[in-house]
């Protein structure tokens, strides 16, 4: 799907002896075609959106233009929700004012995931009803997110529940792809803004589901990278691909005709995965682009136009660990070899979204360990005005501005996200105080 991210304010202008810089760590990297930027862009002062009794969790960002939107669970408390019309500059409700409850009284929620477009806010979760689970919630706004209709969209009893759903949106389609009978992904499709929904079509006997949307075309993938693709907005489905052995976590994006899909894999030398269709999810072929990186783990994949822009982490869980960066401009024929956009030394977790509306401001971030005792945590980001060519100086551009604390550690569950409009960005996080309790910042570029 062609994101709907922003991106970071002002072009930057190089002196002779930064060209002559970025020349020179370029051809280190590797001999990677990708270059450094020598200033970075500056966050706004963040800005607690939560302000709750601390239990705030798992936020995720997305937005139209400057409407901004933001969901996260307080567990027992709920998905609460904040919308901004203008970048973020100010908040509805009002941050003197409690966050909104978009999900029904009662039960525990979990991890909510969302998709806009037009004026439309979609918001999904899990939810424990009763005796039978877990079960998944969608949340439908039609005036940008100033009222929403809940619906429970699945029933009955799995084992462990009806999991990890993910929304992808098309004006007023809608899919949701989700995990539930033990290991076992579906996907459903509504095309009247969520009022009612297809009966659950099984297109994987794996969990961690994706999808993208462009027009008609739908696109699921779950662990092992089984595929299905639907040309008629989910009215019928194919399946494409299923490699069951290889590529764990997989993410996925479309624009145009072009679909990527990226997974780490499960082998020893941990090379990423990358499947490319340029018909529209009907074939693919695999393409090696970690170069001579090793130890790859959790890619994620943005695309525009005929580019797209895969960041991953290597080596994780000390400070070996790196953020790497590639590219394509050409549908995937070639890639660049692989850029450390975090530089050496620091434990880096895994990125969030690779973030862009436009093809030229591209965008991603990851949390950065300072300290382990006490357990200090950052957000870094990096940017690229021009495609991909140059990027944000290592370590990266400081989101979270925190001096102590966890502003959203390395964890299996994303406890951050950027999502952009242009130049600018939109960035929230988890940030856990050194007494415990979590809060959710917002911060823009």
């Amino acid at each position: 799907m062609e994101c709907d991210v922003s991106k970071f304010k002002s072009m930057r202008l190089f002196t002779l002896i930064s060209l002559i810089s970025i020349f020179l760590l370029s051809f280190s990297l590797l001999g990677s075609s990708l270059a450094f930027s020598v200033s970075n862009q500056i966050f706004s002062s963040p800005v607690n959106l939560s302000n709750d009794t601390g239990t705030a969790q798992f936020p995720d960002v997305v937005n139209v233009g400057n409407n901004v939107y933001v969901a996260w669970t307080q567990g027992s408390g709920g998905i609460l929700f904040r919308a901004s019309t203008n970048g973020g500059s100010s908040w509805s409700p009002p941050l003197s004012q409690g966050a909104m409850r978009i999900s029904h009284e009662g039960g525990t929620t979990q991890y909510p995931l969302m998709s806009a477009n037009g004026s439309y806010v979609y918001v999904t979760w899990s939810q424990t009803v009763g005796s039978s689970g877990l079960q998944l919630f969608e949340a439908t706004s039609t005036n940008f997110g100033v009222s929403f209709a809940v619906r429970q969209v699945t029933s009955g009893v799995s084992s462990n529940g009806w999991i990890t759903p993910v929304i992808a949106s098309w004006g007023s389609n809608v899919y949701i792809v989700y995990s539930g009978d033990g290991k076992n992904s579906y996907v459903i499709s509504s095309n009247n803004a969520g009022a009612t929904w297809t009966t659950p079509f099984h297109y994987g006997v794996t969990f961690e589901p994706e999808a993208a949307v462009v027009g008609s075309n739908v696109y699921a993938v779950a662990d092992g990278i089984q595929f299905a693709v639907s040309h008629n907005a989910g009215a019928t489905w194919t399946k494409v691909l299923n490699e069951r052995e290889e590529g764990d976590e997989p993410m996925i994006a479309a624009s145009g005709n072009d679909v990527y899909i990226v997974a780490q894999c499960r082998c020893s030398t941990g090379p990423i995965w990358l499947l490319t269709s340029t018909n529209s999810g009907n074939s693919f072929i695999r393409t090696d682009i970690n170069g001579k990186v090793t130890n790859n783990w959790q890619p994620m994949v943005g695309a525009y136009g005929s580019s797209a822009w895969v960041d991953w982490h290597n080596n994780p869980g000390g400070k070996a660990a790196q953020e790497w960066m590639t590219m394509t401009a050409n549908s995937g024929a070639t890639w660049t070899a692989p850029v450390s956009i975090s530089g050496t030394g620091h434990w880096v977790g895994w990125p969030w979204e690779v973030s862009t509306t436009d093809g030229r401001d591209i965008y991603t971030m990851w949390p950065q360990q300072v300290t382990s005792s006490p357990n200090y945590w950052v957000d870094r980001a990096s940017y690229s005005s021009n495609g991909g060519s140059t990027w944000s100086s290592p370590p990266g551009i400081d989101v979270s501005q925190n001096t102590n604390g966890q502003a959203a550690p390395e964890n299996d569950i994303a406890n951050g996200a950027i999502s952009s409009y242009g130049s600018t960005a939109f960035a929230v996080w988890q940030f856990t105080s050194t007494s415990g309790t979590n809060q959710i910042y917002f911060a823009s570029s």
